[in-house]
């Protein structure tokens, strides 16, 4: 009993942690990096600067000593059959991912979305053409965004610069997701592609056309 309780203990915590969301913050503004921090409890990591450090870490493992190259021999040319359990294949995960991606962006949460810009460009004229064409760029992504996550109301604000020749932008984007929602897609995903695919094994094989009898001669 005293093993059972322990192990209800450690999987309510687990699950506990897993209900606590993770934050995601993107953010840029002209002449500046860009910014990208990921947030969870006390955690804070710097995604941009990771990557930074990752890149500039010397690579290790031994060079390689110059000699003769071995040439591989050519694959041979895939079948027709194997082509088409290929895209069988492919076909079962994508329809496994689209309604795990569904049950993730439904979860999913956009804590606040800050967009300024000023449109600037050779002349007047110019200026007023671009002007109208970001403004009916950046409203049509938003639509699209309202129907596929939630949102907070934005703070967007596009505005003409007649002084300016630059483009100039100050993006803040925060989001939002607790990890069991994502860990529930995953496994969502997995048992669907899964399921998919021992269906399609188990189907009966296609029948062949029959092959038209030769006339005998009379």
């Amino acid at each position: 009993m005293p093993g059972f309780a322990w192990f209800l203990l450690v999987l309510g915590a687990a699950v506990g942690l897993l209900c606590i969301p993770v934050g995601l913050r993107a953010a840029y503004r002209t002449g500046e990096p860009p910014r990208l921090e990921l947030c969870w409890l006390w955690l804070r990591v710097d995604l941009v600067g990771l990557a930074q450090r990752q890149a500039a870490a010397p690579q290790k493992g031994k060079a390689k000593s110059p000699g003769k190259k071995r040439t591989k021999a050519p694959r041979p040319p895939k079948t027709a059959e194997e082509f088409c359990g290929q895209l069988e294949l492919l076909r079962d995960l994508l329809g496994a991912a689209r309604a795990g991606a569904a049950l993730l962006l439904r979860h999913l949460k956009v804590t606040r979305l800050r967009l300024h810009l000023a449109v600037a460009g050779e002349d007047a004229a110019q200026t007023a053409i671009r002007y109208g064409q970001v403004n009916g760029a950046v409203y049509s992504l938003y639509t699209l965004a309202r129907r596929l996550v939630r949102m907070v109301p934005p703070d967007i604000s596009i505005r003409p610069d007649f002084l300016a020749e630059a483009f100039w932008m100050d993006l803040e984007l925060r989001l939002r997701l607790r990890p069991l929602w994502a860990l529930a897609a995953a496994v969502y995903t997995a048992g669907s592609f899964l399921t998919r695919a021992l269906r399609r094994k188990q189907a009966p094989p296609p029948v062949k056309p029959a092959e038209p009898m030769e006339k005998q001669a009379g």
